[in-house]
């Protein structure tokens, strides 16, 4: 829930992590729906989780990825 209070006090990054979210299921569905509707207001929360944790597995990725350099 903290999450959620998080990105609706900074409008912009909710809506792009909507999009993320969205994206990310639209491209596993093989496009075979339409976009609008896996950005619907339906599939809020469940888009905001996503991109959450896809955020955070790209960032862990970089940190490992940066590590391994060093």
């Amino acid at each position: 829930m903290i999450l959620f209070q998080i990105y609706m006090s900074h409008n912009g990054t909710y809506g792009v992590a909507i999009m993320i979210g969205a994206s990310f299921y639209w491209f596993i569905s093989g496009f075979r729906e339409d976009y609008k509707y896996f950005a619907s207001k339906r599939f809020e929360r469940r888009n905001l989780w996503t991109a959450y944790f896809l955020q955070l597995f790209f960032v862990a990725i970089i940190g490992i990825i940066v590590w391994v350099i060093i």
